[in-house]
């Protein structure tokens, strides 16, 4: 029993180190000065903070498009950068998944936000995203 125990209590070990490591280390140095923070373009998924967004749309078209094959529906997907302007950028969403997608089961289906390549997309927080998965309550 004796020979069992050790490769499990090194294991045990390892998996309570390795997290405390990982945390350890910190991409964002708190202590730069402002200027430093503010020159660096923001990126989204930087902050916790809530990113409120305006999708503007034909709703019929997309919310009827609840097919296994649906297709993408051009929208304008809008939000306000720090200095409070408005930043929009041309999109295109479809609907998504199996169970939500019903309309029987979700009145708002899960959404593939599809990023137009433009240079609104180029100099926003949305920066290298293509498709992002969106859910609303």
């Amino acid at each position: 029993m004796k020979i069992f125990l050790h490769p499990v209590i090194y294991a045990a070990l390892y998996c309570l180190v390795l997290p405390v490591k990982s945390h350890s280390q910190s991409t964002v140095d708190p202590a730069a000065p402002a200027s430093h923070k503010s020159s660096r373009p923001k990126v989204l998924f930087e902050t916790d903070k809530a990113l409120e967004i305006t999708l503007t749309c034909n709703t019929g078209d997309f919310l009827a498009d609840r097919t296994e094959n649906s297709k993408y529906h051009p929208i304008v997907f809008s939000y306000r950068g720090e200095d409070s302007t408005e930043i929009s950028i041309p999109a295109k969403i479809k609907t998504r998944g199996h169970f939500r997608r019903l309309r029987v089961n979700c009145v708002y289906p899960p959404l593939w936000v599809n990023f137009t390549k433009s240079e609104a997309l180029k100099s926003s927080i949305f920066k290298g995203q293509d498709k992002l998965k969106l859910v609303m309550p």
